[in-house]
C-alpha cells in the first residue's frame, strides 16, 4: 500500500479508514468520493447544461465548494486539517466547534468516513473520561 507521512498527528486516524466504511447513497447528483476524506454534508456533484450564446449546448459538472480548514478537537487536544464545505463549517459554528458537530449531527448528514472515525474517537475518549 501507499507510506504515509506520519509527520501529520492525524496521519494514524487517516489510515485506519477503511473502504468498508465508505457509503454508496445516492442523492440528487453523485456523491464524490473525496466526501470520505472531509466534511462535505451532503454536497452533491451536479451536471448542468450550459448553452451558449449560440445555442450550443454543452455538459457541465459542478463540485463542491470544500477549502481546506484547520479543525481543533478539544476532547482529543488535536488540530486537524480536513477539506470542509461551506455549510458544514457554518453548521459546526452553530453546534459550537468540531467536537459538538460531530456528536449532536447524525451520521448521515455528516456523510463521512473520516467524520465517523472522529466521532468515534471523541466518545471513546469521553467514556474513558466520565464512566
Amino acid at each position: 500500500g501507499k507510506s504515509m507521512n506520519t509527520s501529520y498527528p492525524h496521519a494514524k486516524i487517516w489510515l485506519q479508514i477503511t473502504p468498508q466504511m465508505f457509503t454508496s447513497r445516492l442523492l440528487r447528483g453523485s456523491r464524490p468520493l473525496r466526501a470520505d476524506r472531509g466534511f462535505y454534508q451532503r454536497a452533491q456533484v451536479i451536471t448542468v447544461t450550459r448553452s451558449s450564446k449560440s445555442e450550443n449546448k454543452s455538459l457541465a459538472r459542478l463540485h463542491p465548494n470544500a477549502q481546506p480548514h484547520i479543525l481543533y478537537s478539544s476532547v482529543l487536544d488535536q488540530y486537524f486539517k480536513i477539506n470542509v464545505t461551506g455549510r458544514a463549517l457554518r453548521t459546526m459554528d452553530k453546534k459550537g466547534g468540531l467536537d459538538a458537530y460531530l456528536l449532536t449531527t447524525p451520521d448521515g448528514v455528516v456523510d463521512s468516513a473520516l467524520g465517523r472515525l472522529i466521532k468515534k474517537q471523541i466518545v471513546h475518549k469521553l467514556q474513558e473520561k466520565y464512566p
